[in-house]
């Protein structure tokens, strides 16, 4: 009984109660092998050089440790954030918040954001940040950060929305 991982099993437990969609899973790696390897797999995967406990998989993210509910807190939060930038006018952007409005009830745990990058300037500093650390010179809108990526453009539901569901439904 870790005293990190009593307090992240609260703090997730906490934000499944005020937010629904959240799927919680608990293992015992000390007392369940598979559990245990299952760990060191995702690890792997999530190319995690020190796997421990507590671990925590949330929309593509693996989250090692726990700190406070105020840091590793915000970062599971973080992780079930959809941020998009758009602008007035934009016609993609205007079809990108209509399939938005879809798709909101069938991923309820996470949160969307939208933002207009010329209403907004911290919103547009936000999304020049985004677009430099993801190596993007001058991207078009609409624009999507979720799991981790950035998605640039918006064709349609069976293009771009297919792309973005499966960032969401990544492990």
């Amino acid at each position: 009984d870790c005293p990190h991982s009593v307090k992240a099993v609260a703090f997730v437990k906490q934000l499944a109660s005020r937010r629904s969609g959240i799927q919680l899973h608990f293992y015992d790696v000390l007392k369940d092998r598979p559990a245990l390897e299952r760990l060191y797999e995702l690890s792997r995967k999530h190319q995690e050089k020190n796997p421990g406990v507590p671990s925590i998989i949330v929309a593509g993210r693996f989250l090692v440790g726990w700190d406070r509910d105020e840091t590793s807190g915000r970062a599971v939060e973080d992780s079930l954030l959809i941020e998009v930038f758009t602008r007035a006018g934009c016609d993609h952007c205007r079809r990108a918040k209509e399939y938005l409005a879809r798709l909101r009830p069938r991923y309820p745990a996470f949160e969307v954001r939208i933002y207009d990058i010329f209403a907004n300037a911290a919103a547009r500093q936000r999304f020049e940040h985004l677009a430099g650390v993801h190596g993007l010179g001058s991207p078009g809108l609409p624009a999507f950060h979720l799991c981790k990526q950035l998605v640039v453009g918006f064709l349609s539901e069976e293009t771009t929305g297919r792309r973005l569901e499966a960032l969401l439904t990544s492990t």
